[in-house]
């Protein structure tokens, strides 16, 4: 959950219907590669306690301990996302974030960001309250008005 490795999202033209440049940079610093091999053999552990013995009969992949090398390329080759997408639009005060602080996209009049790509870094959890979050501010200070409380 504290991944080093930085990628990008790059539009390739003003119109909306040419699909942008994602180019996700997966395992870019050693720091994301080493602490998902060192997971592999922590994962094996705790199927070893007593506690799994009666849930789990055997990992389905990898379907035991690796060497370095092969956890290595176990990971590399499966290293994947499909959840928790974020910080696409870095938002900040300093002229290089896209995003102000008041969540307006910077360079184009009336457009503000109120989404996960404003995040600065994945949180270590589900993205949906954060994004309610921003989406609450987005709306208090753009005047909307708030939600009753619950």
């Amino acid at each position: 959950m504290d991944s080093h490795s930085v990628g990008h999202l790059r539009l390739r033209s003003a119109d909306p219907g040419v699909a942008p440049e994602i180019q996700p940079n997966f395992l870019a610093e050693r720091h994301d590669l080493d602490a998902l091999v060192e997971s592999l053999d922590t994962i094996h552990d705790l199927f070893g306690t007593r506690a799994f013995a009666d849930i789990i009969d055997a990992p389905l992949a990898p379907g035991g301990r690796l060497s370095r090398k092969d956890a290595e390329r176990y990971v590399r080759r499966s290293v994947s996302t499909f959840f928790h997408a974020c910080g696409t639009a870095r938002m900040g005060s300093d002229d290089d974030a896209p995003v102000t602080p008041e969540l307006a996209l910077r360079g184009i009049e009336g457009v503000w960001i109120a989404d996960a790509s404003v995040m600065p870094t994945i949180p270590t959890c589900n993205t949906l309250a954060p994004v309610y979050a921003i989406a609450e501010r987005a709306a208090e200070l753009l005047g909307a008005p708030s939600l009753p409380a619950r």
